[in-house]
């Protein structure tokens, strides 16, 4: 493409004498009051314009301008550049598109979007658009046909904003709303999710303290078509502790919204007593005294008969002896009252709970009622042996110590050696206590003067002695 670029002397100027035109490299130099090039134009032109002046004082100076036009790429602005949230279902926008950004022309502008489409002759060209979630990532284009551009340059972006529509599908084994299974059975939680970016999603319990913590889910994640993700969730072997309301919560990191939808679980299974201590099965009253007894069970579906039979041969009670009764707690959990009006003595006994709710065998439970004064009396006596026990166990000691000590002292004296004088020709004689003393002869005993003088002189047992003649 060829177009003209001229440069026009200032009104104010005095005597002009040249005018020099340079443009991409291109210099036209001329003594006239305008000066005009044509130019090949493909991508960008920076033009220089110098004019050459003389005043009255014969003075030269110049004036100089610069003139600069590129062919770039539309650029387009969605909401002013700001983020977008679709919070309803329908949002209004503005989508604009820029021509020529270094100079003021105008431009042939066409804006494609949402399947409408609008022209306009200027800089920039401005489209006004309702959005729908659905519309997130739909495709537009803007294209400049420029009176100095060879070729129309055109740009394509895409529709990007954030939104949640929220947990849309929500079932457990193809369920949305109650599910009732038996025990061991499998159970299969999908949960589908509409939002964009992607959000966090997750499958809850009311009661998690109830689930077996042993158990592991399988949980994958993945995006499928217009921004749906899905949760999937797997328990294989179910157990009654599993009954329970199980909800898929997701949030949205920025619009900062959740939401969530549940769906109720019941395990079907027989009673069990739940988390009691087999300590606690004795309860202590006392005579004429309402025995209250509770003890908390799990398991569904409800109980439908309760007894309680008493004795080790499980006897049945008369009626109007005791009175039973439940109370629901939270799903499997149900507590069971049992009232045992004026005990008597005959009442102090072994009894048995019994409860049915027709899955699987009955539930039996034994306990004990105990007189009051009874467990008073055992802890009395268990007492007092334990303060006997040790009496005894010191008397002991401060007996036998002593004792051992002087056996152990005379076993010391019993063991000493008498070592006897030795006359010429005469044999060696020793004195062993062990032996009798009629065996040995008089002349081998010293007297008691003796010895003690040999001890003061040398701290021995053994005996100096003159012997006489047999």
């Amino acid at each position: 493409m060829s177009f003209s670029i001229t440069c026009v002397k200032s009104e104010n100027a005095f005597d002009l004498m040249t005018m020099t035109l340079t443009c991409n490299n291109k210099t036209v130099t001329k003594q006239a009051n305008a000066i005009t090039v044509y130019h090949d134009f493909r991508d960008q032109i920076t033009c220089t314009c110098i004019a050459h002046y003389q005043d009255l004082c014969n003075i030269s100076y110049e004036t100089s301008s610069g003139y600069s036009l590129t062919c770039t790429s539309p650029v387009v602005y969605v909401n002013d550049g700001n983020s977008m949230i679709v919070h309803n279902s329908e949002t209004n926008i503005t989508i604009t598109c820029r021509g020529l950004e270094s100079e003021n022309y105008y431009s042939n502008i066409t804006l494609t979007c949402l399947g409408m489409t609008i022209s306009d002759l200027g800089t920039s060209t401005t489209l006004y658009a309702v959005i729908r979630k659905r519309d997130h990532g739909s495709s537009c284009t803007c294209t400049i046909k420029s009176l100095y551009c060879d070729e129309n340059r055109t740009s394509e972006f895409i529709l990007d904003f954030s939104y949640d529509t929220g947990v849309i599908h929500y079932m457990v084994n193809n369920n949305s709303q109650e599910v009732e299974i038996s025990e061991g059975e499998m159970l299969e939680f999908v949960c589908l999710v509409e939002s964009y970016p992607k959000p966090d999603i997750v499958i809850k319990s009311d009661g998690s303290s109830l689930l077996n913590e042993t158990w592991k889910p399988n949980v994958t994640s993945l995006k499928t078509e217009y921004n749906i993700w899905a949760i999937h969730f797997v328990i294989a072997n179910s157990s009654c502790l599993n009954t329970n309301n199980y909800s898929c919560m997701e949030s949205n990191p920025v619009t900062l919204t959740q939401s969530q939808t549940s769906v109720s679980i019941l395990v079907k299974c027989s009673l069990h007593v739940y988390e009691f201590d087999s300590s606690s099965k004795y309860f202590e009253y006392h005579i004429d005294d309402e025995a209250a007894i509770s003890v908390k069970l799990y398991g569904h579906p409800q109980p439908t008969d309760i007894q309680l039979l008493k004795g080790t041969d499980s006897r049945e009670i008369n009626q109007t002896k005791y009175s039973a009764n439940f109370t629901e707690l939270k799903k499997p959990l149900i507590l069971v009252n049992l009232i045992i009006h004026k005990i008597q003595e005959e009442d102090f006994t072994n009894y048995l709970l019994r409860a049915d709710n027709g899955v699987g065998k009955p539930l039996l439970w034994e306990f004990m009622v105990v007189k009051g004064d009874s467990i008073l009396d055992i802890d009395i006596v268990l007492t007092v042996s334990l303060i006997i026990g040790f009496l005894v166990l010191i008397s002991a000691l401060v007996y036998i110590a002593p004792v051992r000590y002087k056996m152990k002292r005379n076993q010391k004296d019993r063991n000493r050696q008498v070592r006897p004088r030795r006359n010429d020709g005469d044999q060696k004689t020793f004195f062993n206590p062990r032996y009798s003393t009629s065996t040995v002869s008089e002349n081998f005993l010293p007297k008691v003067s003796e010895i003690d003088e040999d001890r003061n002189s040398i701290g021995m047992c053994s005996l100096n002695t003159d012997l006489s003649s047999k």
